[in-house]
């Protein structure tokens, strides 16, 4: 009985065992199907928000943290194809940060098996290292380079990305190193694989090769040494272990290296300032670029404005100080050309830089074609005002005027220079009306280059003539540019039809037109005209003295009703505030004293509180 019972209590037992189970396997369903269920949701949350953030980078392309958004988005849901686009939605219009760009490249270089997709790959590489200096970036090229060094002219493929690593960022003092190391174990790693087998005897080509080899490793040490980098010293020690016992460093190279050495104790002021103070670090950067500019090494000018500019990317007096400096001291056309277009990527709505863009292509002698093609990518962005649409206008009207070989044959040039003048003057109107150009500055160059250049002053008067139509004819000063033009390059007919038309007219400093025409007849005329005009001018001048005097009268009274008004609501303060002080003394007045009851009521003190009368203190006991 007692093993019965027993058995029963072990039934007993395995099932209750057996139902703890499935309840447990109940509820890890049910965990994981809320689990499901929340995945779900959080999933549908998203693509509503990919939804919008697509809606608003296709209606605004320049939401910068839009594109940011989306692309995060699609990278956690995995919609690779979606994901692309968005990259390269986003890469068209911005320079990628280096986040950015090694989120994409570690995504797409893993799925590169064959020849074709590892040279998509090496495409995407060479567009993420134009766009700011990344020592991250190039280390990450050399590696995927060195992946693909058994392909035909391979080895040859990796030397290059290596070369290029070291042109762009070898001189980073704080990172630099990390690319010279890359560069030393492909050729350590060439060098090993050429070695002969143990026991071998190696042919003369063979050796030749492995010495060749040995001298390219030395040759990297060398160059590496030279350059003050942190950590040298470490540097230099490798160099004496891989020399190994049969070979000491040689005096030259241990001259170099102490020379880099003492220039890095120079530089570490400024990179400890760069480490301590906080990002985008630009005055510090400022201090190191002035630094580096006094010892005049332009590739290491070169690398400071890199760093700098890769955190203060959207600084535009920095991209222009290192425009001009590659502009006016390097004077490297293709370098200076690269820098402009990622310049106007960060900044496309300053007008200097595409102005600088137009003259450093002239400057470079770019192709005609390319430069129209730049000047229409130009008016395509928005810039900050209309003035700045005016400023490219005329920058590249003086390109158009310098293609013109006057002393030759130059009627298509020309014909494509007023085209251009034509072109800039109905654009401006067109989007800006006469805001776009205020003070038809486009149009007056025109009429000088018809009239001055081409003798052509008909047609110079028919664009005067239309400036003075657009609500110039006021102005005295138009007037008189307009004469300096007629005066120098036409007759004295349009002289002084031009200076009696002015006179007619009510400018807004008649005396200064009076005088011109009165000068004009004293130096052109008789002294018949000259009393004529004096006699012309007496009127005019007399209703510009009468004009004045009602201006002067209308301000007069002007002043004086404000004047007034300014008196009233002084008095009206000051009475108000009279009365607010009278009503604060009424409320003290009605204020009460306060007695003092041990003093027989003879001891009296102020207070704020109004005091009911004291009652005569009754006794504490009655008998």
């Amino acid at each position: 009985m007692a093993a019965k019972a027993k058995g029963v209590g072990g039934m007993l037992q395995d099932i209750m065992e057996h139902e703890n189970l499935k309840e447990e396997d109940v509820d890890m369903a049910e965990g994981s199907d809320n689990d499901d269920s929340d995945s779900s949701e959080e999933e549908e949350v998203d693509r509503q928000k990919v939804s919008t953030l697509e809606a608003e980078v296709t209606g605004n392309p320049f939401s910068y943290d839009a594109h940011v958004q989306l692309i995060a988005l699609l990278r956690k849901l995995g919609e690779l194809e979606s994901l692309q686009r968005a990259r390269e939605r986003m890469s068209k219009v911005f320079p990628l940060s280096e986040e950015l760009w090694l989120d994409w490249l570690r995504d797409e270089y893993p799925l590169a098996t064959t020849e074709a997709e590892r040279d998509a790959v090496a495409k995407l590489f060479e567009r993420a290292v134009k766009d700011y200096l990344s020592v991250g970036i190039w280390v990450e090229y050399m590696q995927f380079s060195i992946g693909g060094m058994a392909a035909v002219d391979g080895i040859q493929r990796v030397t290059s990305v290596c070369e290029r690593a070291l042109t762009a960022c070898g001189l980073h003092v704080t990172k630099g190193a990390l690319v010279w190391e890359t560069y030393r174990e492909f050729e350590d790693a060439l060098f090993a694989s050429i070695q002969h087998a143990p026991g071998s005897v190696s042919t003369e080509e063979q050796q030749s090769k492995i010495d060749q080899q040995r001298e390219r490793i030395k040759a990297i040490f060398r160059r590496q040494l030279s350059v003050p980098l942190v950590d040298m010293e470490v540097t230099f020690e490798e160099y004496g272990q891989w020399l190994g016992d049969t070979e000491k460093v040689d005096q030259s190279t241990q001259q170099l290296y102490e020379k880099a050495k003492a220039k890095l104790t120079d530089l570490m002021p400024y990179e400890d300032a760069l480490a301590e103070a906080a990002a985008p670090h630009l005055p510090e950067f400022r201090s190191y670029i002035e630094r580096e500019k006094r010892m005049n090494d332009p590739a290491r000018i070169q690398c400071i404005y890199e760093r700098a500019l890769a955190e203060n990317c959207l600084e535009l007096s920095l991209w222009l100080e290192y425009l001009k400096y590659l502009d006016t001291r390097l004077k490297i056309g293709h370098i200076a050309m690269a820098t402009y277009e990622r310049a106007v990527r960060n900044l496309p709505w300053a007008v200097a830089l595409w102005q600088g863009y137009v003259l450093a292509m002239e400057r470079n002698g770019e192709p005609h074609e390319s430069v129209n093609e730049l000047m229409l990518k130009a008016l395509g962005v928005s810039l900050a005002q209309s003035a700045d649409y005016q400023c490219l206008w005329l920058t590249y009207l003086d390109y158009m005027r310098r293609r013109v070989e006057w002393e030759e044959e130059h009627e298509n040039e020309l014909e494509e220079l007023r085209e251009t003048f034509q072109r800039a003057v109905e654009h401006l109107h067109q989007y800006f009306g006469t805001e776009g150009d205020a003070q038809c500055e486009i149009r007056q160059r025109w009429a000088r280059l018809e009239g001055v250049r081409l003798k052509n002053m008909t047609r110079a008067r028919e664009i005067w003539a239309d400036i003075m139509q657009e609500g110039h004819s006021r102005s005295a000063q138009m007037w008189l540019t307009y004469l300096q033009l007629e005066r120098a390059h036409g007759d004295s007919k349009h002289c002084r039809k031009l200076l009696q038309r002015a006179m007619q007219l009510k400018t807004d400093r008649p005396e200064l037109v009076c005088r011109a025409y009165v000068d004009y007849e004293r130096e052109e005329g008789t002294l018949e005209q000259l009393d004529e005009v004096q006699a012309k001018c007496e009127p005019v001048l007399k209703r510009a003295e009468e004009w004045r005097a009602k201006d002067a009268a209308k301000e007069e009274s002007i002043a004086t009703v404000t004047a007034h008004r300014e008196g009233e609501r002084r008095q009206a303060k000051t009475e108000k505030r009279s009365a607010k002080r009278a009503d604060m003394k009424e409320k003290k007045s009605g204020e009460k004293r306060k007695v003092c009851r041990y003093d027989g009521g003879k001891c009296e003190r102020d207070v704020n509180l109004p005091i009911t009368p004291l009652k005569p203190a009754e006794p504490l006991y009655s008998y």
